[in-house]
C-alpha cells in the first residue's frame, strides 16, 4: 500500500504583499509535488501557471493545476528512494502580464516512503569589500566618465524619443544629476507643423550621432512622426568586471515615462543582443498604479537569440506604494559565482547559474558560451547606463490591455503609434511636473572585486 508524506521544505515570499511560493517536496504516491499559492488581489487573476523545475539538475517544465486556492504539480518519480535536490520557480499571468517568482530550493532524501529534511541553512551573502575603481558625485558634468547617447534609435523596444546631449536634457545641478524628457517643440527649432513636414538631423544638431540604426542619424517627417520628445541616455566610460555597482537615485513621475540603471557589454565578448547579455538593475515606469511607481523590476537578459531570451528565469518584481516620492539606493553585487540585487540594503533576488547559463536556459545545439566560465556572457567588461525612455512598441515596456490608471493612447501592432501618443498629449503631459519627470541620480560607484 502506498503511503503519503509531504513536508514543505522552503517558503519563499515574491511580489510584495501578493503572493507566496511553496516549493514541496516529498513521498506522495511516487511523486514530488509543487504549489504556488497567491494572497491577497491578484489570487482571482491568475492564469496560466507553468512550474519551471530541475530535479538533480536535470530540467524540465510542468502545466499546474488548480486545486482549492493554490496551483500544484505532481512530477513522478523514476525511483522510490534516493536524494532529491530540487529548485523551481513559477510563471503565471495577470491582466495579461506575466509575473515570475524568485528560484526556490529544496534538498531531502527518500528511503521507501520515508522523506528525510535537509533543508539548507540561509547563508547571509558575504559583503565584497574591495577598492574604489570609480565615483561620480555629479558635483560637476564630466566628460571623462560619461557619454551621451545621441541618436533616433529606438531600440528593441520602439521607443518614442529622441537622446541628445542637450542640457536641457542631461545635466547636473547642486550635486545631482538630471536625465530630463522634454517635448521636441519645446526646442525653439521644432514645431508642430515640423514635427510632419520637417527634418531631424542629430548630427546637424547636436554635433554626433551615435546610432545610425533604424534611422536613428536622419529623418523627415514626411516618412512619418519624427521623435515628439527629447530625452537622456548617458553611458559610462568606466567598465566593471565582478564587483559592486551602487546607484543612489529617485525614479520619475509622469505617464509613459521609462527610467532605467542597467548595465551593458563593453565589447559583445559573445555577440550582439542578448548573446552578450544586459543586467537590469532598475528598471520602472512613471505612471501611477501597480504598472507604475508601485513596482520596480531587477533581470538579467541573456540567450542565443532574441527569441530566446532567459530572462523570465533571471527576473524579480519588488513592490512599494510610490517608488517615486523618495530616493532609494540600488546595488548590484556581482562575483564570478552567482549576482545578487539590492534596493536599500534589502536583497531581493539572488542569481546562481549552476554549471551555466546555457543549462540553466535549457538551449539546445552549440554552447555559445563554452570559451567562458560559468558566468559567462555575465564575465567581461560591463558600462552602466542611465535612461530615461518614452513610450514605445515593444511589449516588455507598456503592454496593451494592462490596468493603467489613464488608458494608453495607443496600441504596440500601430503602425501610427507614436503619432497617437503624441496626438494625447493633452492627457499624459499635465503629469509630467518640472523636476519629478527626470531620473535624479546623487552618485554612482562601483567597486572592484577582490
Amino acid at each position: 500500500m502506498l503511503r503519503s508524506v509531504v513536508f514543505t521544505l522552503l517558503l519563499l515570499c515574491h511580489v510584495e504583499g501578493a503572493s507566496r511560493v511553496l516549493l514541496s517536496l516529498g513521498y506522495v504516491g511516487d511523486s514530488i509535488q509543487l504549489s504556488l499559492k497567491l494572497t491577497g488581489s491578484d489570487a482571482p487573476a491568475a492564469r496560466d501557471v507553468t512550474f519551471m523545475y530541475s530535479i538533480n539538475g536535470r530540467e524540465s517544465t510542468g502545466r499546474a493545476a488548480p486545486v482549492g486556492d493554490e496551483w500544484q504539480y505532481e512530477i513522478t518519480l523514476a525511483e522510490r528512494s534516493g536524494r532529491f535536490l530540487v529548485s523551481a520557480f513559477a510563471i503565471y499571468n495577470i491582466g495579461g502580464v506575466p509575473h515570475t517568482t524568485a528560484i526556490s530550493r529544496a534538498d531531502a532524501t527518500l528511503n521507501n516512503g520515508v522523506t528525510e529534511r535537509r533543508t539548507a541553512p540561509k547563508i547571509p551573502s558575504r559583503q565584497i569589500r574591495g577598492a574604489v575603481v570609480f565615483r561620480d558625485d555629479f558635483n560637476s558634468w564630466n566628460t571623462h566618465n560619461w557619454v551621451p547617447e545621441v541618436s533616433m534609435y529606438g531600440g528593441y523596444s520602439g521607443q518614442f524619443q529622441a537622446y541628445t546631449n542637450d542640457r536641457k536634457n542631461v545635466f547636473t545641478e547642486h550635486g545631482l544629476l538630471y536625465i530630463q524628457p522634454t517635448l521636441t517643440t519645446d526646442d525653439h527649432r521644432f514645431t508642430e507643423a515640423s514635427l510632419h513636414t520637417g527634418v531631424m538631423d542629430m548630427q546637424a544638431l547636436y554635433g554626433t550621432c551615435t546610432n545610425h540604426a533604424n534611422s536613428g542619424c536622419h529623418r523627415e517627417g514626411k516618412d512619418g512622426l519624427l521623435p515628439p520628445v527629447m530625452s537622456g541616455r548617458i553611458n559610462s566610460v568606466p567598465t566593471l568586471k565582478f564587483g559592486t555597482v551602487e546607484v543612489r537615485a529617485r525614479i520619475p513621475r509622469g505617464d509613459w515615462l521609462h527610467p532605467a540603471i542597467w548595465m551593458r557589454p563593453r565589447d559583445d565578448k559573445y555577440g550582439h543582443w542578448p548573446r552578450s547579455g544586459e543586467i537590469d538593475i532598475m528598471e520602472s515606469r512613471g505612471n501611477l498604479g501597480y504598472f507604475g511607481i508601485e513596482t520596480l523590476l531587477s533581470a538579467l537578459h541573456w540567450g542565443p537569440s532574441s527569441d530566446q531570451d532567459g530572462s523570465s528565469k533571471t527576473s524579480t518584481h519588488k513592490r512599494s506604494s510610490n517608488w517615486h516620492s523618495e530616493y532609494h539606493t540600488w546595488k548590484l553585487e556581482w562575483t564570478p559565482t552567482h549576482m545578487l540585487f539590492f534596493v536599500d540594503n534589502q536583497e531581493i533576488m539572488k542569481i546562481d547559474p549552476g554549471s551555466s547559463f546555457w543549462h540553466l536556459g535549457g538551449f539546445h545545439g552549440h554552447n555559445i558560451w563554452s570559451s567562458g566560465g560559468k558566468m559567462a556572457p555575465f564575465d567581461q567588461e560591463f558600462g552602466l547606463t542611465l535612461s530615461v525612455g518614452v513610450g514605445g512598441t515593444g511589449a516588455g515596456i507598456f503592454w496593451d490591455g494592462a490596468n493603467y490608471p489613464t488608458p494608453k493612447p495607443w496600441k504596440n501592432d500601430s503602425p501610427t503609434a507614436m503619432e497617437d501618443f503624441w496626438k494625447a498629449r493633452s492627457q499624459w503631459r499635465p503629469t509630467w511636473k518640472g523636476r519629478g519627470a527626470a531620473l535624479i541620480v546623487d552618485y554612482v560607484e562601483f567597486k572592484s572585486y577582490s
